[in-house]
């Protein structure tokens, strides 16, 4: 075979599927309306990492990456895990998710007292945070600051 008949044989193979957890980051990062470079800023993995992953061209996602997804887009683990379904490599993420999560609210502009009570709740679930906060444990307003 030439390589002219490899490039046509190539040009007749249909593109593979993305998985379910592929089509799920392609189409909430186009309703989000964010670039691969704002997944980034946002804590998300390489745009190498989401790109292959949207197109189908890796089914296989790590922990840590999924982890990242995770942060960049404000949602659980767990869930991006069960859309994962089989394609998740075994293994737990390096990480956990208390950290990112406070982090990113402070991201999207909430201050010490809204991440506080984020935090309060956190705890009230059996879960624990690892960063400090300045402002005391219970006295979390639930709104981001300057507002009522």
């Amino acid at each position: 075979m030439t390589g002219r008949d490899e490039l046509a044989l190539a040009a007749t193979i249909e593109p593979a599927e993305p998985s379910p957890l592929g089509c799920w980051v392609r189409d909430e990062r186009a309703r989000r309306k964010l670039s691969l470079r704002d997944l980034k800023a946002r804590g998300g993995p390489d745009g190498s990492v989401v790109c292959r992953l949207e197109r189908g061209e890796s089914k296989e996602v790590r922990p840590h990456n999924l982890e990242r997804l995770a942060t960049a887009f404000g949602v659980s683990y767990a869930y991006l895990a069960d859309l994962a379904g089989d394609d998740l490599v075994d293994g737990p993420p390096r990480g956990g998710t208390a950290v990112p999560l406070l982090d990113h609210l402070a991201a999207c502009g909430l201050g010490p007292a809204a991440r506080r009570t984020v935090a309060d709740l956190v705890v009230a679930l059996g879960g624990t945070v690892d960063v400090p906060i300045d402002v005391p444990v219970g006295q979390g307003t639930g709104q981001p600051d300057g507002l009522p």
